[in-house]
């Protein structure tokens, strides 16, 4: 999943949810919030009357509508109209549901077309000295003490380079942990300080791209971050898993924090962290930058095969209703290439190729199913109209050897004809007709009975 800073590094406070009624022989008048409160969602107000009525703040109107009903003996009571909040609350969740779902699809879209080359792209600009171009504003180019990390000035520019020998990780890192900076490299949380300024220092990364493979440090390995004239050692002192919203303690010696999401790999929602200490035991000169690892390949952008007419988030898994589980990436894949952005996208590319699979089947659509899966028979076990149940997570493996992806294996148990199937399904990458990209076709799909 995607991690957000903000959850992991500010705990919000919880608020009880309650509506008190308290009909009074005196009609309630608003005289708006009580002095210094701010209207927060969720926080009861005070009408201001004699005597008082306690009600909830409303996100759409804090003024609730009030009727009067005649009581006993020329008695007022208060009494709210129902009918006005429900309808409002509605139209509120329908609208956010909505704007949600636009947001949420459009992300996908920029995050599928800019992340291949963008990682590669950073590093080699740190590799070229691209930093360079904020000496006029510190001092001469050649003048190392005045482009430290805290004060590179170009935001699109990479402030440093982490390396992790034990994973071979080399990565750019930029200032900012919100969604579009994480997207593009490892994050530097703003509220934390560079290494040049000593304290705490907090990078952040997906767990399903440049930290997937994070859980594999022990105490004792080194971590470092590179500078454009100084590079700071830290060794590994210990892990834990926190809960998101769990505050990071600064401290005044230097000492640095890696944050990703827990568990590793996780393709859904996780309310988890996973945390990497380490305290810093080396600061020297940076060695020339010619003698850096050379940077990754630029993979070319894989796209899942459609049906003519659809597009690949018509097949989504919020669609198709298919819940995911963990992507894990084979080890016979080069480490510069397991820890980067390219295998979520083949991921993505054979979740939404499975997916148009399962909807050709299920609509009877034959002439869909050759498309996707070219040379595959259709599956006996399906008739039209059939429709299978999720028992489990799919879990997703991209495969492949050294440089070269070859495709995905989907794993999950099922339930057809109310009986346990397991379902494997193994995708395979093509050259794009254009020659400008690579297209995700089915290769293999096997269903299995299990023994009840």
């Amino acid at each position: 999943m995607r991690l957000d800073a903000r959850t992991f590094y500010l705990a919000e406070p919880r608020v009880r949810r309650q509506r008190r009624y308290v009909p009074q022989p005196y009609k309630a008048r608003y005289l708006g919030p009580l002095p210094g409160v701010r209207h927060v969602p969720g926080i009861k107000y005070v009408l201001r009357s004699v005597p008082t009525v306690v009600i909830r703040y409303r996100p759409l109107d804090l003024r609730v509508p009030v009727v009067e009903r005649p009581g006993r003996e020329g008695r007022t009571a208060t009494a709210p109209r129902r009918f006005v909040w429900r309808r409002a609350a509605t139209t509120t969740a329908a609208v956010t549901l909505l704007a949600a779902g636009v947001v949420t699809m459009g992300h996908a879209m920029r995050f599928d077309a800019d992340w291949t080359a963008s990682s590669t792209r950073l590093t080699r600009m740190w590799d070229e000295g691209a930093t360079a171009a904020d000496a006029p504003a510190f001092g001469a180019p050649d003048d190392c003490s005045q482009l430290p990390p805290s004060r590179i000035a170009r935001a699109d520019a990479p402030h440093a380079v982490l390396h992790v020998p034990r994973t071979g990780l080399r990565t750019a890192v930029l200032e900012g942990a919100d969604r579009a900076t994480l997207d593009r490299a490892v994050g530097h949380l703003p509220d934390s300080r560079w290494p040049d300024q000593g304290g705490t220092t907090v990078l952040e990364g997906h767990d399903i791209t440049y930290f997937n493979e994070l859980d594999r440090l022990r105490p004792g390995d080194t971590v470092e971050v590179q500078g454009a004239c100084r590079t700071w050692t830290y060794e590994v002192t210990g892990t834990q898993v926190v809960k998101s919203g769990h505050p990071v303690r600064h401290s005044e010696k230097p000492e640095l924090k890696l944050v990703t999401c827990w568990p590793i790999g996780a393709l859904f929602p996780s309310d988890e962290r996973y945390v990497v200490s380490a305290r810093l035991v080396r600061e020297a000169a940076t060695a020339d930058r010619a003698a850096a690892p050379a940077p990754a390949a630029v993979w070319p952008r894989v796209v899942p095969e459609l049906p003519p007419g659809t597009r690949a988030e018509d097949f989504a898994p919020e669609r198709t209703g298919m819940p995911l589980g963990r992507l894990s990436v084979s080890r016979e894949l080069d480490e510069a290439y397991r820890q980067g952005p390219h295998p979520l996208q083949v991921e993505r590319a054979s979740v939404r190729v499975v997916g148009a699979a399962l909807r050709a089947l299920a609509e009877d659509r034959p002439e869909w199913w050759h498309r996707l899966a070219p040379g595959v028979p259709l599956p006996a076990e399906f008739t039209p109209g059939t429709r299978i149940g999720w028992q489990d997570r799919a879990a997703v493996e991209v495969e492949g050897y050294g440089e070269r992806p070859t495709g995905a294996r989907l794993t999950a148990r099922v339930e057809l004809a109310g009986r346990s199937h397991l379902l494997t399904v193994r995708t395979r990458i093509d050259r794009a007709p254009d020659g400008a990209g690579a297209v995700a076709r089915i290769k293999a799909w096997h269903l299995e009975p299990l023994a009840r």
